[in-house]
């Protein structure tokens, strides 16, 4: 079984009803679900996927969907929708737009707001964020 449907099928166990309908799962698809409140609130209430799900997932280019992990140092600009997990440490900066960070399995992040950036951010208890907000009109939502 690939690692997607492997992936949903343990989603629809632990109790995720909005994946009744879904069959088959590719990359950009589980990363959209990911991304969605009802996702985000799922994957960190269980924590789920596990970090070795998150690796195997990794090998599939999941970064081009966002989702970035294990890798190490990494950095981006006003980054719509980024998903840090594992060994990853970012510094994300955010200059007049609005953006959405989770963090999971021990990734942590320095987010640099100005211009009035918007950014939510929602994490585990084992990640870590520092907030910059270089000119005080930035705004954090946890």
């Amino acid at each position: 079984m690939i690692i997607s449907n492997r992936i949903l099928e343990q989603a629809k166990e632990l109790g995720a009803c909005r994946l009744a309908d879904v069959k088959d799962a590719d990359v950009p698809e589980l990363a959209r679900l990911f991304f969605t409140p009802q996702g985000r609130e799922f994957c960190l209430v269980h924590d789920f996927p596990t970090m070795a799900d998150f690796r195997q997932f990794k090998a599939h280019h999941c970064g081009d969907n966002g989702i970035h992990v294990d890798c190490g140092a990494y950095s981006s600009r006003n980054e719509e929708k980024c998903g840090l997990v594992g060994k990853t440490s970012a510094e994300l900066e955010y200059d007049g737009v609005r953006g959405l960070v989770v963090l999971m399995h021990g990734a942590t992040a320095t987010i640099k707001l100005k211009n009035y950036a918007v950014v939510t951010v929602e994490k585990k208890s084992d990640s870590n964020v520092e907030i910059i907000n270089e000119d005080n009109t930035g705004i954090v939502l946890w």
